[in-house]
């Protein structure tokens, strides 16, 4: 749903979904079993964060987050921190500096998320034989965690517009 086009799918019925983090996806999903994986994607920013967590409310089924590649900018720290800490009442990632979610995603929803995915830290590995080694332990089959959900865009007003470090 949220960059499509920039996303690598593989077998719709599969629980596991892989971020790459800044190595290039295609770098690692070749060498990967399509049958194990919903769908490859790389994650640049903590701004980043928002389109990945809607395309997993959006699609349920997906019940392991594998992070793996190299971390340039702490895209995987802020997800990693996501998953572990959650949100303050403004939204802001805790334990992250600057990182938001989107307030316009139900904060259960997010809960939900935050309960019901496994994120299986793999940051700075690269060789994509040891990706699969883990992907291929985790459990398939897995019922969704909930229906669909989709939220509105996020309205973004900014009279600055800030870029990574990296």
């Amino acid at each position: 749903r949220y960059f499509a086009p920039l996303i690598l799918l593989g077998n719709p019925k599969s629980n596991v979904g892989i971020v790459t983090l800044w190595t290039e996806k295609e770098k690692i999903q070749p060498y990967l079993s399509g049958e194990h994986y919903i769908a490859v994607g790389q994650l640049y920013s903590k701004n980043g964060i928002n389109p990945l967590l809607r395309n997993i409310l959006a699609n349920p089924t997906i019940r392991y987050l594998v992070i793996c590649g190299t971390e340039l900018s702490g895209s995987g720290q802020n997800l990693i921190n996501f998953f572990e800490n959650g949100i303050d009442e403004e939204y802001n990632i805790i334990g992250s500096t600057d990182a938001k979610v989107d307030r316009e995603i139900a904060r259960d929803a997010l809960e939900l998320l935050r309960k019901s995915v496994e994120l299986i830290d793999l940051r700075n590995e690269i060789y994509p034989i040891r990706i699969e080694e883990k992907i291929n332990s985790l459990k398939q089959g897995l019922k969704a965690f909930a229906k669909p959900m989709i939220f509105p865009e996020a309205i973004r007003e900014a009279s600055v517009f800030p870029s990574e470090v990296s």
